[in-house]
């Protein structure tokens, strides 16, 4: 029996929790586990000179040493950099290292033992120096546990590539049942602990169960990883004083933000903040090629996101019986309003100040790590497509969705769309600070090659979205076909080079001095670990000279 095998008739024969339960020893995410590293090992946020590695012992009490050793060859016949460490119950008895003292554009390879027991072995690369004619980032998304097999990720792990960049989602907080799959339990994957994710205990067993993945732990040993949060780390649609997805009953919002947090450092291979945990906001330099600038756009700077429902105002009108929405007041006082921010005014400080050094010290490429779609894309009218029968059966968020969608207005307030003079500024900094500017971004579980305009209608940056590894898509969600949706909003918006609103997957990035190529994979199916994979679309940026941004190349 293989492995896949065996974990899927483990969690059919109900053995516990996702971690292949096995002994009485409990550990502080209260799962029953047995003794050993159960939840594989990760690297990330890689330098030039170091990186971190993670992992995580199950099944101990007490503080317990572990040792690690970083070599340069797979066998470990070469130990570059080796020591011990310390881990107990305070830190869930999760391990991570800031490995330093390393050769820049290097792979290296790294364990963990603890007593009898020795971690599976993980691959990281440092970050080059110099001259480099060419680098592969992974750029992944949204992948909610319940609502299928991680496929994606195992097929992430077969190409050979310098980093992975997550743009968010890693773990989703709601309850079993609450977003999932209808067939989440036949598939073995409903969340742990069932109920939403409120306390420390809570965010840790999510944590634990999502680690416990075959694929996630494959990609993992594979590729270091340089995460960005979203809003599903903490809360659905989070800003700095609170969350859609947290009321009053839910308790206290900023413990439940620390207690999410202190989580998520628990657990990812992340180098943690010097100052405050919010303000994860970082940047990497991969040679004198590109330099990757990871933007934080939701615990420290965001104010709360508008909405259509609460938002929108309306008037009385002579032509109508009935109230009618106020777009023009809606769109020239309610939406530009200068004050609402989506990243701290520090922020923005910081990114100017980091595109500046990019550009002096003459790097051709400076890639944006962001989380919500900066691009601006007005939603079709989609009411046509349904009959009021078919728009009954709608989940009512989505019938909402339809219903505003007559407006002409944004698709989404929640992205840069509903922040739009601070996408401005974001714009103007691009313009007048960065060689080329290309955004890389999650959130809508669709994929998307955008050219970014300006208040000029000229091209400023490009973007490229990438669907998620698991989360629907909108045209699952409004029950459309892949060809029906993305045809609707490219005829509305002429700067959505190529999008796709129903497949599952990730994309690839190929950067040299002239030119990134962006390829968009999807995989056939989520519901059974069987799956293929197929490269649908390419998509190539051209170098530009200062102040210019060439458009986006279908190939």
């Amino acid at each position: 029996m293989n492995r896949r095998k065996l974990l899927k008739h483990l969690l059919a024969s109900g053995a516990g929790a996702p971690l292949l339960a096995c002994s009485t020893v409990r550990t502080t995410s209260g799962f029953q586990a047995r003794a050993g590293f159960l939840h594989g090992v990760a690297s990330g946020d890689p330098l030039a000179e170091r990186a971190i590695i993670w992992t995580r012992l199950s099944g101990q009490s007490g503080r317990q040493s572990v040792s690690w050793e970083v070599a340069s060859n797979a066998d470990f016949s070469r130990i570059v950099r080796s020591g011990q460490l310390f881990t107990d119950a305070s830190r869930d008895f999760t391990c991570k290292v800031d490995v330093g003292g390393l050769h820049a554009g290097t792979p290296y390879y790294y364990r963990f033992h603890a007593g009898p027991h020795t971690s599976k072995t993980g691959r990281f690369k440092t970050l080059p120096r110099g001259k480099v004619q060419q680098l592969k980032l992974g750029l992944v998304s949204c992948s909610n546990y319940s609502f299928g097999y991680f496929n994606a990720y195992r097929h992430l792990a077969e190409h050979d590539l310098d980093a992975v960049y997550h743009a968010g989602d890693y773990i989703y907080e709601y309850e079993a049942g609450g977003y999932d799959a209808a067939n989440a339990a036949d598939m073995g994957r409903e969340a742990v602990p069932r109920h939403e994710l409120i306390t420390l205990a809570d965010y840790r067993i999510r944590h634990a169960q999502y680690k416990s993945d075959p694929d996630l732990q494959a990609v993992h040993a594979r590729h270091a990883f340089i995460c960005s949060w979203d809003d599903h780390e903490v809360a659905n649609d989070s800003f700095v004083g609170g969350a859609e997805n947290h009321q009053r009953q839910d308790g206290d919002w900023q413990a439940r933000k620390q207690a999410a947090l202190q989580a998520y450092f628990e657990w990812m291979p992340v180098r943690e903040p010097r100052v405050a945990p919010e303000q994860n906001y970082r940047a990497f330099q991969f040679g004198e090629l590109f330099s990757l600038i990871v933007l934080e756009t939701r615990l420290s700077g965001r104010d709360q996101a508008l909405s259509y429902a609460t938002d929108l105002p309306w008037i009385e009108t002579a032509e109508s019986d009935e109230p009618q929405p106020d777009i023009r007041r809606f769109v020239t006082e309610v939406l530009p309003d200068p004050a609402r921010r989506m990243i701290s005014a520090e922020q923005e400080i910081w990114l100017v100040a980091q595109l500046q050094a990019s550009k002096r010290a003459g790097i051709p490429w400076q890639l944006i790590g962001n989380q919500t779609l900066l691009a601006q894309i007005i939603a079709p009218d989609f009411s046509g497509q349904f009959t009021p029968e078919q728009l009954a059966a709608l989940d009512p968020r989505a019938q909402q969705f339809v219903e505003f969608s007559t407006l002409g207005l944004p698709y989404n307030l929640d992205a840069w769309d509903g922040y739009p003079a601070a996408r401005q500024r974001v714009l103007e900094a691009f313009s007048r600070h960065a060689n080329n500017a290309v955004v890389l971004t999650g959130d809508t579980h669709n994929a998307w090659a955008n050219n970014v305009t300006g208040s000029q209608g000229n091209n400023v940056a490009a973007e490229i979205a990438v669907a998620s590894i698991t989360s629907p898509g909108a045209s699952d969600i409004l029950g459309l076909d892949n060809a029906q949706m993305p045809a609707m909003v490219q005829a509305n918006n002429p700067n959505v080079a190529y999008t796709n609103t129903s497949d599952r997957g990730y994309a690839v990035l190929t950067i040299e001095p002239d030119h990134v190529l962006a390829d968009f994979y999807f995989v056939d199916r989520i519901d059974s670990t069987n799956s293929t994979q197929r490269l649908e679309q390419s998509v190539k940026l051209a170098a530009s000279p200062p102040g210019e941004t060439a458009a986006l190349e279908l190939l």
